[in-house]
């Protein structure tokens, strides 16, 4: 994790700054459907795989609104739970963005990189109020631009950390196979 040297905060020289704030991908409850393991010959005696289901409610969305989910390999309830929680999460935090434009490539001269932790401070967006303290943001863009009439400008856009998370990668359960035939 590369973490930026400088904090965007409001009262430094920053041009524009943009909220944008959309629950269009948001559900109040999101449901996985999975199939558990089961007897192969289930004809003589065995059992059928088994319907495996998770839940997961998202209390920042007020309205109902279901999302559901179907595994798309054989899954346990644990599996399902961390899937439908990675949903509820990740949605969440991809539905706010902030843009800022600044002057020049660079701040203090650190140039900004796709990837890294910009902590952000901007009262007036409501970013790191409740604590006084600023909030760690993933820059998910960056674009340099000139001109002759406006100079050098970086336009930023970032995201809360939670919108580049990733759902771990479940353990082989066939031995000798490698990662990429699982």
């Amino acid at each position: 994790v590369i973490r930026a040297p400088v904090t965007i905060a409001r009262g430094s020289s920053i041009i524009s700054a943009e909220l944008r704030d959309s629950d269009s991908g948001r559900f109040s409850r999101y449901i996985c459907h999975g199939q558990g393991a089961g007897l192969a010959d289930w004809n003589a005696g065995g059992t059928p795989g088994q319907s495996v289901r998770a839940e997961a409610l998202d209390p920042g969305v007020g309205r109902p609104r279901s999302l559901v989910i179907m595994s798309e390999t054989g899954a346990t309830f644990p599996e399902l739970l961390a899937r439908v929680n990675f949903e509820a999460s990740s949605r969440a935090a991809k539905s706010r963005r902030v843009s800022y434009t600044l002057p020049g490539w660079t701040l203090d001269g650190h140039l900004w990189t796709p990837g890294e932790i910009v902590p952000v401070y901007d009262p007036a967006l409501a970013i790191g109020t409740s604590t006084g303290l600023p909030v760690e943001m993933v820059l998910a863009a960056v674009r340099f631009s000139a001109s002759a009439t406006e100079g050098r400008r970086a336009s930023l856009e970032l995201v809360p950390r939670g919108a580049f998370s990733v759902l771990p990668i479940p353990p082989a359960t066939t031995k000798g196979l490698e990662l990429w035939e699982v």
